[in-house]
């Protein structure tokens, strides 16, 4: 038996703008780290970490209205960034006429800790070429989230002050004990989620990754379910993704996309990237009311606060991918470095 990985709720944020008439209206949750605290500038991975934002723009009622989509990335060359693939998916859009779905037209990339804010051009940044891991466009091999890596190629070289973040080789082993750093722009908080007008602050936390030694105390314990035991060594253990522990927070909607770091002796900046945001689930055990019996089910309202999944960009198939697209994107850096 098979648990997929789409038992996680993807991270990638949805709201609407209609400049004209002054009316917003938010998703699925206004695009930080729950639990986190507000990056510093001067910090290595502040200086690599950035907001994406697509968008669709179409007219309704005669007015222009402008959907956005916020997600997180990572600056890995002076060009071009790396994020999740379904931060760029069409977007489900409900209008007054019904619902309705529509492709992006427009990426841009904001450098900047707090984008809402961000008041100078020379920091928000074109995207002008999208390419996406194969795995993810082909819905006939997609995996459930196999494959959700996209590369964004900017106009323009990043403002001063931002740096490329080097990749990992190899994969971190859980039973390394590395500390984890994720970071991202998305929700602070659950009760966030259709709030208007919130700060979209970039947020840093440390976790742990999730072992299946982990797995076996917490289901020892009974903290987890032998159905969330079985559901997280699945995605943990097929090599592609990293599971990491967040039951006191974490990545949330809106950090799709962002860096997990850890620290490295190798690394010009003395961090590399692991990981990038995919997804998050927390689980409830319910009774049935048709049956009687119990049952395993999302916990939306604390989603964020179980366990986040993170693609591993050093399994072979994305590795060689990241490093062959990034060459034709005209980058002739050696990304990939020791751990």
């Amino acid at each position: 038996m098979t648990f997929p990985i789409l038992l996680f709720f993807l991270l990638a944020t949805a709201c609407s703008e209609r400049p004209h008439s002054q009316r917003s209206q938010f998703g699925m949750g206004d695009p930080s780290i729950v639990g986190g605290s507000p990056a510093e500038g001067s910090s290595m991975e502040a200086r690599s970490t950035v907001f994406v934002r697509a968008q669709v723009e179409f007219k309704e009622d005669g007015v222009n209205t402008i959907y956005s989509q916020n997600c997180t990335g990572s600056l890995i060359t002076q060009n071009i960034v790396l994020t999740a693939a379904h931060c760029l998916d069409a977007m489900n859009i409900t209008t007054k006429s019904g619902a309705i779905k529509k492709e992006v037209t427009k990426v841009e990339v904001i450098f900047s800790l707090n984008p809402k804010l961000e008041k100078n051009r020379n920091s928000i940044i074109a995207v002008e070429e999208i390419q996406t891991h194969p795995f993810w466009k082909d819905l006939s091999k997609r995996n459930s989230t196999s494959g959700d890596l996209t590369l964004l190629k900017l106009a323009r070289t990043a403002p001063e002050g931002f740096r490329p973040v080097k990749l990992s080789k190899q994969t971190v082993s859980s039973l390394d004990e590395r500390p984890v750093t994720v970071l991202g722009y998305g929700l602070t908080d659950e009760a966030q989620a259709g709030q208007q007008n919130r700060d979209l602050r970039l947020m840093i936390k440390t976790l742990k990754m999730w072992s299946s030694e982990s797995i076996d105390t917490e289901l020892a314990n009974g903290e987890i379910s032998k159905e969330e035991a079985q559901t997280f060594r699945h995605n943990s253990d097929n090599g592609r993704n990293y599971l990491l522990d967040q039951r006191q927070g974490g990545s949330c909607f809106g950090d799709s996309g962002g860096p997990a770091f850890v620290q490295s002796s190798t690394a010009p900046q003395g961090i590399i990237q692991i990981g990038v945001a995919q997804s998050v689930a927390r689980y409830k055990t319910v009774v049935d009311s048709a049956t009687g019996l119990n049952r395993i089910e999302q916990d939306s309202e604390k989603a964020c606060r179980g366990v986040s999944n993170y693609t591993n960009i050093s399994w072979d198939r994305y590795r060689l991918w990241i490093s062959k697209t990034t060459q034709e994107m005209g980058s002739q850096e050696d990304l990939f470095t020791e751990l």
